[in-house]
């Protein structure tokens, strides 16, 4: 990481992320909050959409969820690089998550890292069971 850490500016969690022609995109399904019938839940598909600005230079941006005690449930495999060339221009982020084990019902917070360190604020998540 080099340059001007960027600040998290937009942090949202959905089912799902299509992106149009313009750059536009539909975020489907917003959510912050999960139901299972049991646990162990596996949720199969989950997107992130995070917005990063005020920064500059070159970083390496990852996404984790953990519980309440801060054991992950999941981390991004390989970071993705991004490049503020402006720090009055915005970078977006967009992650789709495969497969998330969640060992039980409660509260998760997604968090999105730059550099291996955390942007605040993190997401609140809450997952409950019918």
């Amino acid at each position: 990481m080099s340059g001007i850490r960027p600040r998290l500016q937009c942090l949202v969690l959905c089912e799902q992320i299509v992106q149009r022609k313009w750059g536009k995109k539909d975020l489907l399904g917003v959510t912050d909050q999960l139901y299972a019938t049991k646990f162990p839940h596996r949720e199969a598909n989950l997107s992130v959409f995070a917005v990063l600005g005020f920064g500059q230079g070159e970083f390496e941006v990852s996404c984790e969820i953990v519980d309440t005690v801060g054991n992950a449930v999941y981390r991004s495999e390989e970071p993705a690089q991004i490049r503020l060339d402006d720090p009055f221009r915005r970078a977006e982020f967009l992650l789709t998550l495969r497969d998330v084990i969640f060992p039980g019902k409660g509260t998760y917070y997604v968090s999105i890292l730059v550099g291996g360190v955390k942007l605040a604020p993190d997401l609140m998540l809450l997952l409950d069971q019918i």
